[in-house]
């Protein structure tokens, strides 16, 4: 692989990393509360006992014990409405928007789907009592409150495969470091800021061994239920290459790359599990390297 290779590899890397960025602003979500009040909303974060959503410009957290169900696959702007309950003769029961109703059927709007159920069938039909404009006011993230945006503390390890400028006299790298999240530099739950330090060894027909920092931006996205995170750092790489007893040091520029899965264990402990690349910039050819690491976090 030539420098231009890896240079253009790592720029299909950073537009997908952009395009991943993009998307975390076009998905929504669907959520039920248990009043059968229902809301399209932008879907934030997700924990084991909150969900933080966006609607209609403002923030609202919603204790998990009030949620009937969220449908993170949902797409649609902004809106709410209340459910229409329909009881069918066969002791079943459609929950849904009510979209149109005749002498001879009833249509439910349920997520994107309309659902048309013959008025014969049906033997009680629930129409919304009451229409909830918002969410309750203490739901409300107000601008002025601090969010749940805390400190984390974290370590982890890697394993990674070395790249062509390596790969010839070592073929795996493997190390651990150390990263922490200060809450002033955490935008938002889908945004943050981060500063990680590495050390990493890479042994066989050459030892190299590589101390390395990155400031890293990190974007957190739900999608499918699932809380993905989208991480993109630059710093530096200071490269040990020992042969015969001999060390050469050099100081070289690099860059990393990450995407993969996270959950909150408890509400202290966080667990990710990402693929990694790194790529240390040094003529003639980068050092590239492509493997899996798993981090814990702990906020204080």
């Amino acid at each position: 692989m030539t420098s231009f290779e890896s240079y253009d590899n790592m720029n299909r890397i950073f537009l997908l990393f952009l395009l991943l960025i993009y998307s975390t602003f076009l998905f929504s979500a669907e959520v039920t509360l248990r009043s059968e009040n229902v809301f399209i909303c932008d879907l934030l974060e997700e924990n084991p006992n909150y969900i933080l959503i966006l609607f209609q410009d403002k923030k609202y957290k919603i204790p998990k014990k009030e949620i009937l169900s969220v449908n993170p696959n949902y797409t649609g702007k902004h809106t709410q409405y209340q459910n229409t309950i329909l009881v069918l003769n066969d002791g079943t029961s459609v929950k849904g928007l009510l979209a149109e109703e005749t002498k001879e059927m009833v249509t439910l709007k349920k997520s994107n789907e309309l659902m048309a159920i013959p008025r014969d069938s049906i033997v009680d039909l629930k129409k919304p009592t009451k229409q909830m404009d918002f969410f309750p006011t203490s739901y409300q993230v107000k601008g002025e409150e601090k969010t749940d945006l805390p400190l984390v503390l974290g370590f982890y390890g890697l394993g990674f495969k070395n790249g062509h400028r390596l790969k010839d006299d070592n073929y795996a790298s493997y190390g651990g470091g150390l990263f922490i999240e200060p809450a002033f530099l955490k935008l938002s739950p889908q945004f943050l800021f981060g500063i990680q330090s590495e050390y990493i060894v890479s042994s066989g027909l050459l030892s190299y061994s590589f101390f390395q920092n990155f400031f890293y931006g990190q974007f957190n996205h739900v999608l499918f239920g699932l809380n993905f995170y989208y991480k993109l750092g630059v710093g530096s790489s200071y490269i040990t290459l020992t042969e015969n007893g001999f060390s050469v040091n050099t100081l070289k520029p690099a860059a990393t790359f990450e995407t993969g899965w996270q959950t909150s264990i408890t509400d202290k402990f966080i667990l990710r599990i990402g693929i990694r690349g790194n790529g240390i910039y040094e003529r003639p050819e980068v050092m590239d390297m492509i493997g899996v690491q798993v981090s814990f976090g702990y906020k204080l």
